[in-house]
């Protein structure tokens, strides 16, 4: 049956493969001839397939399915696809991400089928890799040295845009503030400054901040 109008959702799998959901079903790529891609069910003995051609579906293949749908583990997929985009769209801690969108989903649990797609969901650590993949492919790599670190751009502002990096001088003491810090920091009856070694890059020797009382919170100001 060819017909350019139905519709499929394309995912990843926790490995990060592509897939494609149909119908309440999910595939994954059997082979490639030019603009034509094959596909077969990701159950393994259902001869159940599908092709596209430049991703937009042309028919199913003869053989049925010999399973059940299964629109929970799809939404699972869906739901790590949108925890995947938001790693590479955003900067918070991925661990919390995932925790996030987790829990939002746990809190309205009130069906068979959402608990189903609870289910459904990879643990953290059966997904962290491909989460931490995905966010790699927009942040560069650590440095393995000073020298190796580039200072510029978007890497000197803060998250709204704000000019961050106070000092970088030869030697690679650098220092970071926001204008609004420092006027803090003029107008601060106090100063508390705290120095450590554990939780510092390992190319460099000691992370030193400054803070000041600022209301009844402490801020941590350069």
């Amino acid at each position: 049956m060819a017909n350019a109008q139905i519709q499929v959702t394309f995912l990843r799998n926790k490995f990060g493969r592509q897939t494609i959901a149909y119908n309440g079903y999910i595939y994954c790529v059997k082979n490639n001839r030019g603009e034509r891609t094959y596909w077969r069910c990701t159950i393994p003995d259902c001869p159940a397939t599908l092709s596209t051609r430049n991703n937009i579906p042309t028919g199913n293949g003869c053989y049925p399915y010999n399973h059940p749908q299964d629109h929970a583990k799809i939404t699972a997929l869906e739901i790590m696809e949108n925890i995947r985009t938001r790693c590479v769209e955003e900067g918070k801690p991925i661990p919390r991400i995932y925790e996030e969108m987790v829990t939002k989903l746990r809190t309205h649990v009130s069906n068979n089928d959402t608990l189903s797609t609870v289910q459904h969901l990879p643990t953290f650590q059966s997904s962290k890799t491909l989460l931490y993949n995905a966010r790699r492919t927009q942040t560069p790599q650590l440095p393995k040295t000073i020298q190796d670190i580039n200072l510029e751009g978007m890497w000197t502002e803060t998250t709204a845009g704000e000019e961050f990096l106070l000092l970088d001088d030869g030697d690679r003491i650098i220092a970071f503030a926001t204008s609004s810090d420092l006027i803090n920091l003029c107008n601060a009856d106090t100063l508390f400054c705290d120095g450590t070694f554990y939780t510092c890059m390992t190319q460099f020797h000691q992370i030193y901040t400054i803070h000041a009382q600022i209301g009844n919170q402490m801020y941590p100001l350069v």
